[in-house]
């Protein structure tokens, strides 16, 4: 793909192409704050990351504050380890039912009022008195969980040209690995010295002020598709559900790859000694990988979509072999490499989301939400059932990221495309 020549931000022309430029606007209007010197809406890409960062704090900050859970509410590890499973099984079920019911709305309204809506949902978890309204409040964050991560990397495709809709999209993921790499062990650190009721309630005063700062810095567009509007964002339509079906199955069999041995890099790394501190460490490492990693894949994904969605893609697979290593400098260098390989691989998905349905395919993008959880859940407990068995996990997962390929190849132009 060419990158678009043109300086400022331009608005996708789905609905919103009569907001005009950015730097154009009607008195009261949100403006879009762009660099002066290559025209990225730097603020509201800055503020779209927050919203993924802010939503991954708050779904896994239980894991970190399951101790102090576990007293405060009076539960078991697995009560509240329920906790987490309980969110990730709701957003499955309702995330595209609530993207159906929401895509008309304007998209700016849809992520603020999601944040409200976490905040709100934070709040009830840090005053719960038991462990039934804590699940009852996690549960209501998770309704909006498909939604927010559906729509926030395409909200981000829509603020730049053509040509670089897939990089913007990328610097959306900055705020997951922020939020591994910072956001969680930093917030784990404030639950351990001073509870987690404050910490979680600082988190609903984070998710406000976020909404504020979005509401901005985002234009009110309108919503995905009105009377007047013909449906580009829904060229998935023309492609036919081909695309949308070829997406979802390589996320599938890919996002389980990765999870067959991610949830038990500390398995691995305590085989080989790499223990409390060095395990900190390592982890710091694995989060600066996924940082670079995210940051390469933005710069390559829209000039060079095959390659870097093939070496992404490979890597998940072909690395977790060095996980079994028996010098733990090894499982170290592997393991920081793969992380890269793991955060680069929602930009190489999400840019096929681009590809396939356009900045407006909220339901392709969804769909595509739905998968990844379902690849976590299943990835997690076939990794949980193989591990400790050699090689059979490494191989499963090189098995699993080349079939993936081909499915991931039919959204690159010039690669089995789709039909039109």
């Amino acid at each position: 793909m060419r990158r678009a020549a043109g300086g400022g931000a331009h608005l996708h022309p789905r609905g919103d192409a009569d907001l005009g430029r950015a730097d154009q606007r009607v008195p009261g209007e949100a403006r879009v704050v762009t660099s002066e010197r290559d025209g990225t809406p730097g603020r509201a890409l800055a503020a779209l990351a927050g919203v993924v960062f802010v939503f991954l704090v708050a779904e896994l900050l239980p894991v970190g504050q399951l101790p102090q859970l576990q007293a405060g509410l009076d539960a078991t590890p697995a009560q509240v380890g329920a906790l987490v499973s309980g969110y990730a099984l709701v957003a499955g079920v309702c995330g595209i039912p609530l993207t159906l019911l929401t895509r008309r709305l304007p998209r700016r309204t849809v992520l603020c009022a999601a944040l409200v809506w976490l905040a709100a949902g934070q709040l009830v978890l840090a005053a719960a008195p038991t462990l039934a309204v804590a699940a009852a409040a996690r549960a209501g964050i998770a309704l909006v969980h498909v939604p927010v991560w559906g729509l926030a990397p395409l909200v981000a495709a829509e603020l730049v040209e053509p040509g670089r809709q897939a990089w913007a999209s990328s610097r959306v993921f900055l705020g997951t690995s922020l939020a591994l790499l910072a956001g969680v062990p930093i917030a784990t650190l404030a639950s351990q010295q001073l509870g987690w009721r404050p910490v979680t309630g600082a988190v609903a005063i984070a998710a406000v002020v976020l909404a504020a700062t979005l509401w901005r810095q985002l234009p009110p567009g309108r919503a995905e598709r009105g009377p007047a509007d013909p449906p580009p964002a829904n060229r998935a339509d023309r492609a036919g559900t081909q695309g949308t079906v070829a997406i979802t199955g390589g996320t599938l069999l890919v996002v389980t790859a990765l999870y067959l041995s991610y949830p038990y890099l500390s398995v691995f790394a305590a085989r080989v000694g790499i223990e409390r501190a060095g395990y900190a460490a390592l982890l710091t490492g694995c989060g600066i990988g996924s940082l670079a990693a995210v940051w390469l894949a933005g710069r390559w994904i829209d000039e060079r979509p095959w390659r870097t969605s093939v070496l992404t893609l490979l890597l998940v697979g072909v690395l977790q072999p060095g996980l079994l290593a028996e010098a733990p400098a090894v499982v170290a260098v592997t393991a920081v490499l793969w992380a890269g390989s793991i955060a680069a691989t929602p930009v190489v998905l999400q840019a096929a989301v681009i590809r396939v349905a356009g900045p407006g395919g909220d339901l392709t993008s969804s769909a595509y939400v739905v998968a990844y959880q379902a690849g976590i859940a299943l990835g997690t407990w076939v990794g949980g059932l193989l591990i400790g068995r050699g090689l059979l996990v490494p191989v499963l997962a090189i098995a699993l990221a080349v079939l993936s390929i081909p499915l991931l190849a039919r959204t690159v132009p010039g690669h089995r495309p789709l039909p039109r």
